[in-house]
């Protein structure tokens, strides 16, 4: 019998390593059945959706970003608490071509965290997004509360 575990390894097994979220084209081929697998066999009732991405994103942090209820309420118009499966690949896709799209900003991004160092500069464009995001979110909040 195979263990949860081995599932989310061999799910984590068929999700490209060292390859941008922006490069990885989720409309070809077996890309998006594969990351909805990934994803299903992730979900451990005891954490939620930021704990599952948070640990994805460690071992793809090139191509999977931190996902938490910010960034689905931002990213999905027709957001509600309860998530599925498929709005968070969903989401991913959408990451992917507006990210895409904004490649000159995440490089100039990595220019600057290149710059400041240590910790920043360890950090992958798409994480660089994830906290250049998150501060402005923090912002946006602040102004309208």
């Amino acid at each position: 019998m195979i263990s949860k575990l081995d599932s989310m390894t061999e799910a984590l097994r068929l999700i490209p390593q060292h390859v941008d979220l922006w490069d990885w084209p989720l409309d070809e081929g077996n890309n998006r059945a594969n990351l909805r697998d990934l994803i299903s066999e992730c979900r451990v009732p005891s954490y939620a959706v930021a704990s599952i991405f948070k640990m994805l994103h460690l071992k793809r942090p090139q191509l999977i970003p931190v996902i938490d209820d910010w960034t689905r309420q931002a990213w999905n118009e027709s957001y509600s608490r309860k998530w599925t499966f498929d709005e968070l690949v969903e989401i991913m896709s959408r990451m992917s071509r507006e990210l895409g799209a904004r490649r000159e900003g995440l490089e100039e991004l990595q220019t600057v965290a290149q710059d400041l160092g240590w910790p920043f500069n360890s950090l992958s464009r798409l994480r660089l997004y994830d906290v250049a995001f998150y501060g402005h979110e923090i912002e946006t909040r602040e102004d309208s509360g």
